[in-house]
């Protein structure tokens, strides 16, 4: 009794569970035990209608050459597969396909993606290969290329490629379909022979894979276009192409400008009170009244996005100017410096300033009127710093004499207001005696 019992449950378990109609994805490579650092290292998002086929698809889309399903909706992909020893607990059912299994607690169903894809490549065997084309080489966390464009949905070589040159970068990469790295400098990281993710944008070309990237050359088949357009404007004052560092070798850095130029460049440095100009990185503009002694270089490439025709720099490296070079036609014409009276000198000033009361800043800021509101908020001394600038104080500090205030006053163009770091200072009681003839404190200075 007990024995025909045993029959009739294993009879009706083999019945629901249909043991005869398993559907087996190919490449099926076992069950096998999960951990917590998974035996594939890359998880994709869970899907309600998950199956062995489904996530082979996306792990082969991704570049991964293995994929595994497990716990029923999850998948994973990987290029390596841990040492981890076989299950026999695959046992979850599919929600895409009851059928099938896919895997289970801590269990997972490994696939190829690869086994039995050798009549796909034979039928589709035009690649597309974008000129400039160096080779699949495998990438690290420290990328082979030093900086990573935003994702692209229809990423492409030639797209990757035309944003890095664009840039100023000689070197571009496509990595995990979507990704775009560039650079100037390729690091020695080794050949590698896994680029089988396909491009969003063209699925008849590889956008590297999983830590492996397709490299170009931005440069390569372009000296026609270069022979075509040979003539580079080259804005007055130009000292040459730099190598600039984090420790930058101008020490002010203007907003980024999506119209840079040279001249953009200049003027906003010339208005700023700074000598000398320089351009990067196409946008980046950057001045300053000494040039740190970094070497010179040689890839100021990046196109100025105000003028195609001119050279904004490059990464890490920079167009200088000067921005007084062929100015003395236009300093001999406009020679009447105005200086408002009282003025006692230009004086480099500090963080813990010459004079302690600082005003808010004015468009229109000139000496006379920044000496009217200390004057009015009781103060004795004034000055006029950076253009815009205005100081107040009753004592000043024994700062040296300086010789940079050559910042045009924003509210009179012939008057100087300072300049970096350098102020215009003046006694706003000077010429004042008739006034004063009655107090005996006229004329002195406060110095401490």
């Amino acid at each position: 009794m007990e024995v025909s019992v045993q029959v009739i449950f294993l009879m009706f378990f083999m019945k629901s569970w249909n043991f005869n109609k398993a559907y087996i994805p190919s490449g099926y490579l076992g069950c096998y035990i999960d951990k917590t650092d998974r035996i594939l290292s890359h998880r994709m998002p869970n899907s309600a209608l998950n199956s062995g086929d489904q996530c082979k698809k996306q792990c082969k889309a991704a570049g991964y050459r293995y994929a595994g399903t497990e716990y029923t909706v999850e998948c994973f992909c990987g290029n390596v597969i841990k040492e981890y020893p076989k299950g026999s607990e695959c046992t979850a059912k599919c929600p895409g396909n009851k059928d099938e299994i896919c895997g289970g607690t801590w269990h997972i169903s490994l696939y190829d993606t690869q086994e039995n894809d050798e009549s796909d490549n034979l039928e589709t065997s035009e690649v597309y290969v974008p000129s400039g084309y160096l080779g699949c080489y495998i990438d690290k966390v420290e990328r082979i290329l030093s900086h990573r464009m935003p994702n692209f949905a229809n990423n492409t070589g030639d797209q990757c490629k035309q944003r890095c040159e664009a840039a100023g970068y000689r070197y571009a990469g496509t990595e995990y379909t979507d990704q775009c790295f560039c650079g100037n400098v390729i690091k020695e990281y080794p050949k590698g022979s896994e680029c089988t993710a396909k491009c969003p944008g063209n699925k008849d070309e590889m956008c590297g894979g999983t830590w492996h990237i397709s490299l170009y050359d931005t440069q390569e088949n372009d000296e026609s276009e270069d022979s075509e357009s040979s003539e580079v404007y080259v804005p007055s004052g130009y000292l040459g192409c730099y190598i600039d560092k984090v420790e930058r070798i101008l020490s002010h850095r203007m907003p980024n400008f999506a119209n840079n130029t040279g001249d953009q460049c200049k003027q906003r440095c010339e208005a700023a009170g700074y000598r000398y100009a320089g351009t990067e990185y196409t946008d980046q503009c950057f001045c300053g009244n000494v040039i740190k002694e970094y070497p010179k270089g040689s890839e100021c490439t990046a196109k100025c996005p105000g003028n195609k025709d001119e050279m904004c720099g490059g990464t890490w490296h920079i167009s200088l100017y000067d921005t007084q070079e062929n100015d003395e036609s236009e300093d001999s014409e406009s020679s009447e410096v105005y200086v408002p009276s009282g003025y006692l000198g230009c004086y480099i000033d500090k963080v813990e300033r010459i004079l302690s009361h600082r005003m808010p800043n004015s468009a229109n800021n000139t000496g006379d009127q920044c000496k009217q509101k200390c004057e009015a908020a009781g103060y004795r001394y004034a000055g006029t710093e950076y253009t815009v600038e205005c100081f107040c104080g009753n004592d000043i500090k024994k700062y040296p004499n300086g010789s940079e205030c050559t910042a045009k006053c924003p509210g009179n163009k012939d008057e100087i207001c300072g300049g970096t770091w350098h102020i215009s200072l003046y006694d706003t009681q000077e010429n004042d005696e008739s006034e004063d003839s009655d107090s005996q404190e006229s004329g002195k200075h406060s110095i401490i």
